[in-house]
């Protein structure tokens, strides 16, 4: 008894592919039109969007590589294209990766409070390897550890259910590594740009990144971010542009030397905090919680006395159950009108973003990129987040299921729709040779066959081996893979011959 890979028996064209999920999705979200409004096009061989098919296909697969999903998918004839394709510093990927989280964002709107928050985290892209354009190294402050790489600035979407990638930069730090290499781009090219931006400071990037969100009109009331994006320059840009809006930053706070007005006295968080008044208990977690309206001062101004007010804020200061009794955590919210459990409730939502890094991370295969192209790596996660984005759809349709299993059951869809087309096509080869064989037997009509059917189909199948046929039926070049699975079943099968009656 052998093991035959359910994906030998499984082999179909990508255009008998229509009525899958990942067709469905892709002309759900338009990705034909949205490829041409961010100038994606076939300049010559395979169509952007079929490209991109397949490599959604192997995404859903789980292969370890591209060059791994191109042998399992037999594309080979297409690898100089696709990696073309993946290293193109030419293509606006970022542009269509906003009009993906535009329409998801229209069609996913909020629930019932009608919140929406735009959220902003980093996150690091470490790269092993012998050479890398403009690798860096970098402190990972979660791990308190140094690392040779970039660093990935997101910004997500979140509805308060689902959370999407909407934008990204690839951060090139100034430390450069010693294998580090300069990047060959032409000045008119899409990633140069993207290179420029890159070098710039993660507090600059984050107002940059609202601004463009803004400019293609996507939707939220709220801003999250952590504390490392507090500085003068974003405080006046949100006091500036989005308060006017009803666009409110809440954010968390460092217990460091940064200093806040409070009754026209500039204080420290921590100084502020015996200020505050006594604890009060949240009913529903048991989390204390006090607060105080505090004045943001502009930090960048010369003079270190009568410093300028940026805006007014509310300073909550939150100790958790499991906390000790000197320890706290301080959130910090422009609108001062909401309650203390109504800002820790919002600013939770910021979470969603780490979850959304680990599905890229874990499902998605954020970190699967080995090229040491700047533009490939690039290409690579922008394509990843667009994927993301299209099977978050499916989660905020249904039930609140995981990435993991979504990505199970389209997975599974697409391989019972490809042994269904197999054995379609084992019913129609095998019905021919049938007939074929009753002619030869001196049947010549239809009724006689069927009055003797049972009797015929058992020496049918007998004289030509129906296990080795099955073999013969899938070794054959009637059509190219384009689909692969993980999984195998088992068959009393003899792969000693090949016998056909067909001669």
């Amino acid at each position: 008894m052998n093991n035959i890979l359910l994906h030998n028996l499984s082999q179909v064209k990508s255009h008998e592919l229509t009525n899958t999920r990942i067709h469905q999705l892709m002309e759900t979200f338009h990705t034909n039109d949205f490829l041409l409004k961010s100038q994606i096009e076939k300049k010559k061989g395979v169509f952007p969007s079929k490209i991109l098919y397949d490599l959604f296909l192997m995404v859903i697969q789980n292969n370890r590589s591209i060059a791994e999903g191109m042998r399992d998918l037999q594309t080979q004839k297409h690898k100089s294209t696709i990696y073309e394709f993946l290293s193109n510093p030419n293509l606006d990927w970022r542009k269509f990766l906003l009009m993906l989280a535009k329409y998801y964002s229209n069609q996913y709107k909020a629930d019932e409070k009608k919140d929406s928050f735009f959220i902003i985290d980093d996150t690091p892209k470490k790269k092993s390897g012998s050479r890398g354009e403009y690798l860096s190294r970098f402190r990972d402050h979660a791990t308190h550890s140094n690392y040779t790489g970039y660093e990935a600035l997101f910004s997500a979407w979140s509805n308060g259910r689902t959370c999407i990638p909407v934008d990204f930069e690839l951060k090139i730090g100034t430390k450069r590594s010693k294998n580090s290499k300069r990047g060959k781009y032409k000045s008119d090219t899409h990633i140069n740009k993207r290179i420029k931006l890159a070098k710039m400071k993660k507090t600059d990037l984050s107002v940059i990144m609202i601004k463009r969100a803004r400019r293609h009109k996507l939707l939220f009331n709220y801003v999250l971010w952590d504390s490392w994006f507090n500085n003068s320059k974003a405080f006046k840009y949100v006091y500036e542009n989005l308060v006017p809006k009803n666009i409110h930053l809440i954010s968390m706070v460092k217990q460091s030397k940064d200093k806040y007005q409070l009754n026209n006295v500039e204080m420290r968080a921590n100084e502020i905090y015996e200020f505050a008044g006594d604890w009060r208990v949240m009913k529903t977690n048991k989390v204390k919680y006090k607060s105080v309206i505090i004045d943001i001062i502009d930090k960048s101004s010369r003079s270190k006395k009568n410093r300028p007010v940026i805006g007014k804020a509310k300073l909550c200061f939150f100790r958790f159950p499991k906390q000790k009794k000197n320890e706290y955590k301080i959130i910090l919210s422009t609108n001062i009108q909401l309650s203390e459990e109504e800002i820790l409730e919002k600013y939770s939502q910021r979470w969603s973003i780490e979850v959304m890094i680990k599905d890229l991370k874990q499902h998605l295969g954020f970190d699967q990129s080995m090229s040491s192209k700047y533009s490939s790596m690039v290409n690579n996660i922008s394509i990843r987040c667009a994927f993301y984005i299209m099977l978050c759809s499916l989660k905020d349709r249904g039930s609140r299921k995981s990435i993991y299993i979504i990505m199970f059951e389209v997975s599974n869809d697409i391989q019972n729709y490809c042994l269904e087309y197999f054995i379609l096509h084992m019913f129609k080869r095998l019905s021919k040779e049938l007939l074929i064989f009753s002619l030869q037997q001196g049947v010549s009509n239809i009724k006689t066959l069927l009055e003797n059917f049972d009797r015929a189909v058992d020496i049918f199948l007998s004289s030509i081996g129906i296990s080795d046929k099955i073999v013969e039926i899938y070794n054959e070049d009637y059509v190219p893979t384009v689909l692969t699975y993980d999984i195998s079943i088992s068959k009393d099968i003899s792969c000693k011959k090949k016998h056909s009656i067909l001669q």
